[in-house]
């Protein structure tokens, strides 16, 4: 052939082109993630939800671990009572007394830490931090299953094994498969769901999407729709090459001039701005929550026992008792 680079070309643009635009055909997730309760909890908080029209709720059981050790530690007795096995079992009896749907989605916490920076020098240690975290997943997987759980998040945002150790991840979605029989997601950041090698085996796209928006401390709500559209781009298009739905696992602002600027960022400080926090909501119910593709999306986060002398509350993400709160029944109660 004279032209093999060009034929090349018009075979990859045609199938671009061909490729039909996905589009997700059922009911989506109305969410939110649940703060686990230091102490068991009441049916109260719930009710407080039902009547918010959320429907699906995430349920949380971290494990903890120290930067550069491969132990992971997770359902112990100095952990929360709603990280606990016994926390998870009696608070999906409340949520489903509720009405409400379950996602199970384990997180790592790593002590003064990313936990998506997580990596080690040796196969050695990578190998014990890989038995550790089977250990972890396939407990609550095992979970999951008993309890009949619809979802199940294999991971949060942890990129730096997911590029480094791709071939891990396949065997634990397959040993994820072999135990539990619900649906599956993995919660990648929103600045590298693009890299994780494995959609193809998952049910949804997960994606953490704390996409920055606008540098400005109180944006209008036209610039932030504005800024939302090249990232609904991209997810658009990689739902419709994977023919996957996809979730957003996790999304929120805290109540902070500039909410939208790094919303990933919980340690910044300075005033409270409520009206931040509900613009930056409704941009994105205006915006991202009408996407064909998304299945759904779970808000960070709510607090079923808010803390009595959290002195950070009013610029918490939990949008409790603040304006975004009710940008919330506007969009899941209808």
């Amino acid at each position: 052939m004279k032209y093999p680079f060009l034929f090349l070309i018009l075979l990859l643009v045609s199938w671009s082109c061909s490729t039909p635009e996905y589009r997700y055909e059922g009911q989506k997730m109305k969410g939110v993630s649940l703060v686990a309760p230091s102490q068991p909890m009441d049916s109260e908080p719930l009710q407080e939800l039902q009547q918010l029209g959320v429907e699906w709720v995430s349920l949380m059981p971290y494990a903890f671990a120290r930067p550069g050790d491969t132990v992971l530690h997770f359902n112990v007795e100095r952990q929360w009572w709603g990280e606990r096995d016994e926390g998870i079992i009696e608070s999906v009896r409340l949520v489903r007394e509720a009405g409400m749907q379950i996602m199970l989605k384990p997180h790592i916490w790593l002590q003064g830490g990313f936990h998506g920076d997580i990596q080690y020098e040796s196969e050695e240690e990578w190998l014990a931090w890989e038995r550790a975290y089977t250990g972890y997943i396939l407990h609550f997987a095992r979970l999951a299953d008993s309890l009949q759980l619809p979802l199940y998040c294999i991971g949060t945002e942890l990129k730096q094994h997911t590029r480094q150790r791709p071939h891990y991840w396949q065997q634990l979605i397959d040993a994820v498969r072999e135990v539990y029989g619900g649906q599956l997601t993995y919660a990648d950041n929103w600045d590298s769901y693009g890299e994780f090698p494995h959609w193809d085996r998952l049910d949804y796209i997960g994606i953490d999407a704390y996409f920055p928006l606008s540098q400005a401390d109180q944006p209008s709500l036209q610039a932030l729709s504005a800024h939302w559209q090249p990232h609904l781009d991209a997810i658009g298009t990689l739902a419709s090459q994977q023919q996957k739905p996809v979730l957003f696992t996790e999304w929120g602002y805290r109540s902070v001039g500039g909410a939208s600027r790094e919303p990933w960022r919980s340690d910044t400080t300075g005033p409270a701005d409520l009206q931040a926090q509900a613009t930056a909501y409704k941009a994105f119910f205006q915006t991202a929550w009408p996407q064909k593709w998304l299945a759904g999306a779970f808000l960070w986060k709510w607090y079923p026992q808010l803390p009595r002398r959290h002195h950070r509350l009013q610029t918490d993400y939990t949008p409790q008792g603040k304006p975004a709160q009710e940008v919330v029944r506007e969009y899941y109660a209808n």
